[in-house]
Formats: structure tokens, sequence, C-alpha cells
């Protein structure tokens, strides 16, 4: 790839209409490594010269695009589509929750992807998880996760994951089995299934219905 440097205004594609863009790219000894500044996704992308190798994502701050918006249809990925990668980002937003110190990496599987090594956290809670997102049928997908999540305030954690009034406030733990159409970026509570059972000091809840 050449080196470049590249400025742009404001990016007219409604899922994700980033502004202020400023593009660098420039080959180095790990791979080409390019750099973007912009009011929705700031960080470095380094793509390796040997494809075996994983793309290395490394974010200070990202907004994930707004699929469920008009237009976002064209902001249409496959599993297969997904190279080996690694990805962090000190802040990830999504339009439903604000997490921090996110992780994961990716390693292509038979018809689709493995997402494995997840990690997260928010003000009340870390999480760690693994997980796929495969092709089940034609131009249909499935994301099939687990997370054990650790929170100081489980009411808090679990309003924000659906599950308002199911519990109540106190430290916790969670571990969460859950599926769903379509691809990991897309989940909502109502389109969520699976089980989970949920530890209170020494009670238990168990068989949480997702968006109950």
């Amino acid at each position: 790839f050449p080196d470049m440097d590249r400025a742009i205004s404001q990016l007219d594609w409604s899922p994700w209409p980033a502004r202020d863009i400023h593009l660098t790219g420039n080959t180095a000894d790990s791979g080409y490594n390019l750099k973007l500044e912009s009011s929705l996704a700031n960080g470095v992308i380094v793509l390796p010269e040997n494809r075996d190798n994983p793309v290395v994502v490394n974010m200070t701050s990202l907004t994930l695009p707004e699929t469920g918006d008009e237009g976002a249809g064209q902001f249409d990925l496959n599993p297969d589509d997904l190279p080996p990668m690694t990805f962090s980002s000190k802040v990830l937003n999504t339009k439903h929750v604000s997490l921090k110190d996110v992780g994961f990496s990716i390693e292509p599987a038979q018809n689709g992807a493995l997402i494995n090594s997840i990690t997260f956290a928010a003000q009340d809670m870390i999480g760690l998880g693994n997980g796929s997102w495969t092709e089940v049928d034609t131009g249909k997908t499935e994301s099939v996760f687990e997370f054990n999540i650790e929170s100081i305030d489980l009411e808090d954690t679990f309003e924000d994951l659906g599950f308002a009034g199911s519990i109540k406030k106190g430290e916790g733990y969670a571990n969460l089995s859950l599926h769903w159409e379509g691809a990991p970026y897309d989940i909502s509570v109502a389109g969520l299934a699976g089980k989970g059972e949920v530890e209170i000091k020494k009670r238990s809840i168990k068989e949480l219905d997702p968006g109950a």
C-alpha cells in the first residue's frame, strides 16, 4: 500500500456519519499502519504483510454503526468476510450501551468465525466470554455466545441487559448462554434467546429469560 495522508470533513453514510476524519497510512516492519482520527473512531489498524497473521485493531474509541436505522442495510457483513483479527478498544459505544476495555480475537472457522477471549467492562461490571458467528442457512446467520459477568450492582447491570425488575441491588455473578439471529453487532434484547444462572451472595436465580 502507498503512504497516504487524507482528510475528509464528513462521511456521507447514514449509519456512521463520522466527521473531521483524518486518515494516515505508512509501511512499517509490522505491516501497513493505518491511523484513523474522527468524531466516531480513533485508533490504529495494522494490516500484516503475511495474510496468515491477524489484523491488529487497537482503538482508543469506537462508535459502531447503528444497524437498526434507515440506511443501515448498507452495513452488511458475512462471517466468512472476517479475517483473523485481534481487537481492542478503550471505549466502545453502541446505540444502547457504552463499554470500556473491550477486547476479543477472531479466528475463521467452518461456515463462519470464532470470537474468543472476549473482555469488557462497564461502570458496575466486568465480563468475559467466547462465541461464534456462523451461517446457518443461505442468507441467514446466527450468533452464539457465553458470558461470565461479575458485578458490584446486579440490578443496574441486568437492567442494561433487559432483565429489569428481576434482581435487586447487590454484588453477584452471572453465567449467560445467549444466541440470536444475525450478526454480533445486531444484538437486541427482543431477539435474544438462551438461559442464565445468577448467584447473589447465598441465593441464586436460574433460567432467566432475556427481555422478560
